[in-house]
Parts: structure tokens; sequence; C-alpha cells
């Protein structure tokens, strides 16, 4: 298999996060990870595997593949399922480590991680990091940096679309099935993908302190973000609407991107600006007249409102602009698919 193959199976599994432009089996899961290979002869016998499911299983050596009629099963050597600690080998060439929110060490990671905020400490220490990038703007450096992926997003406060028993499984060695270690068990080996995730929609919800920050979603979406401009080599990143934010609305709670974590991003460097789609990963470099006017508009979500705020020709111009390359700076619905090539005057006012 290719790297990427073997990677994004593991990240998306930890991460509770579709990777855009993977295929997906019919009716099953696409990735299962099984704690002990004992239960892989059961699990290939059951209903929560098609073609196009991939499934980890721990042996003495990584990343050797095998086609069970469209079931792609993949070895990992390590741990991967357990206390948030070690480390699992996919590949000879590819390690997946994983650290405890609370327990970051004092060296940046040199290998893909993820990070688990799990238990007390660990969401503790996630929402102290949450709070401090909501009142102060600053990010804490472990989870944005480019290695690093936080783990298991909904319990975080992301939405839980597109997560479920449906992208990821997790099998203990009696064959009690969940999404994620430790999570809440949602049945066995003998269930079916329908009973999982009925049983993981009826399941509790986040911990109530992250009930408690209905902005996380958005706080989640701004960490992608800014891990995104790290990897271009941008360090001093500040986020529109995480601390101290200039223009119609001081009160982070009264603006219009407050808490939606699909409206885009507005990131400044220094003098660079820039606008960041989260559903889409993409980013535009923006002049200064232009960051001035998507800032109104995502503040106000109305172009009309961002006028009066903004010089009106270029709250219309990028309004129009960002509606008609599919990334609208505000809830209404965009003018244009994603892949549209945008009017030149409107593509020289947002380079």
């Amino acid at each position: 298999m290719f790297m990427p193959e073997i990677a994004v199976p593991a990240i998306e599994w930890g991460t509770g996060r579709p990777w855009p432009g993977r295929s997906r089996p019919h009716g099953a899961p696409a990735t299962v990870v099984l704690a002990d290979a004992a239960c892989l002869p059961r699990l290939l016998a059951s209903a929560l595997t098609a073609a196009g499911t991939t499934v980890l299983v721990p042996h003495t050596e990584p990343g050797l593949t095998t086609d069970h009629d469209g079931v792609t099963v993949l070895t990992y050597e390590g741990d991967l399922t357990g206390d948030g600690t070690g480390e699992a080998g996919l590949h000879p060439d590819f390690y997946l480590h994983t650290l405890r929110y609370e327990r970051p060490g004092l060296h940046p990671p040199l290998a893909p991680t993820l990070l688990r905020a799990d238990g007390d400490a660990g969401l503790d220490a996630y929402l102290a990091d949450a709070d401090r990038a909501r009142t102060e703007g600053d990010f804490a450096p472990l989870p944005t940096h480019p290695a690093v992926r936080l783990a298991d997003h909904r319990a975080l406060g992301a939405a839980p679309d597109g997560d479920g028993p449906l992208l990821r499984l997790h099998v203990t060695p009696d064959g009690t099935v969940s999404t994620t270690p430790g999570g809440t068990p949602l049945g066995d080996l003998g269930s079916t993908p329908g009973e999982l995730d009925r049983a993981w929609r009826a399941a509790p919800g986040p911990h109530p302190e992250v009930v408690r920050r209905p902005w996380l979603g958005r706080y989640l979406a701004a960490v992608d973000a800014v891990r995104a401009a790290r990897t271009r080599g941008l360090d001093r990143i500040r986020v529109s609407g995480f601390g101290p934010r200039p223009g119609p609305a001081t009160d982070p709670d009264a603006a219009a991107d407050a808490t939606d974590p699909a409206l885009p991003l507005l990131l400044r460097d220094g003098d660079r600006a820039l606008v960041h789609d989260p559903r889409s990963g993409r980013t535009v470099s923006l002049s200064a007249d232009a960051a001035h006017a998507a800032e109104a508009l995502l503040t106000t979500g109305d172009a009309e409102r961002a006028s009066r705020h903004a010089d009106p020709a270029a709250v219309a111009a990028v309004d129009t602009w960002f509606g008609a390359t599919g990334i609208p700076l505000t809830h209404g619905p965009a003018t244009g698919p994603a892949d549209r090539t945008p009017p030149h005057r409107h593509e020289e006012l947002a380079r």
C-alpha cells in the first residue's frame, strides 16, 4: 500500500473526522481497529465489514496487508488503542504516536501524533487552552503543530457530522464494540451497523463543560487553520474572533461567526491576511482593504450591515468574489461552485 493509504485510515479513525475524498464502503464502517488479532475471524464474518473497509490488526510486523473480498487488513505493531502514551507502527516508515493532552512533553513531536484529551486532567488542559485562545487570541503550540491532530473531535465540541460507527470502530479483546478506545459500548461483533449507529446516537453526549462552550467547534476549525498556516511557515498567526477583535462587534458572543465551525476564518500574520475555508481547506490571500471588508462580513453576517463598517464597494466585491468561489463569508448560500473561476476584478481585490 502507498503511505497515504496507510496513514489516512489511522488518522481518520483517531480524529473522528472524515478525510476528504476517501472512498467509503456501502453500509459498513470505513475503519475498524482491533485490540486483539484473535477477533479478526469473527469480524470478517460479521456485518461490520464490506468491500472498502480497512481493518487495523495488531501484529509483530507492521504494514502487512491482505485482501479479504475487498476488505483490506493492515497490521500494526505497538499501541494504537491504549492510554494515550504509546506509538503504533503501521509501516516501517510510518509510526503514529499518541500523547495525553496533560502530558505534552517538552519538545515538539517529530512524527505524526494524536493528542488525546481523555479523563478529567486531559479535558481540563484542553479547555484551558481553548479558553485562552478565545479570550486572548493565543493558540497553544502543541495542538497547532503541523504533525499533531486532536483525537475524538466530537468529544471536544465538534459537530457529530460524519462521525459514528460507519466511520470508525474499536473492538476490545472480548469483542465489545465502540467508536473509540474506552468509549461507550455500543454492541458486539454480532451487532449490525444500524444497531451500532442507533446506540451511538442514543449515547451520552460530550462533557457538560464542553456543551457549555458552544464555540468549541469554531475553535477546532481555528486550530486547523492555524496548523495549516504554520505548515506554510507562518508563526505569528492571529485569528479573527479569538482575542480582542476590531470592528463592529467587540463581544465575541455577539459576532455572526461566533459558533459556526463551517464559516471561513480570517487569519493575520503581521501585514498578511488570509481567509481559510474549513470545509475545503482552501486559503486565499487578501489585500488590506479586502481583509477589512471580510472582517466586517464575518462579524455582522450580512453585506448590508457590513457596509456600515467598511467601504461598501469593497464589501460588495469581497462578498461576491467569495460567494462565486463557493466560500461564502456569511450564512447565505454560495452563488457558485467551489471550483468556479471568479471574475478577474474580484480576484485582484482578494489577491
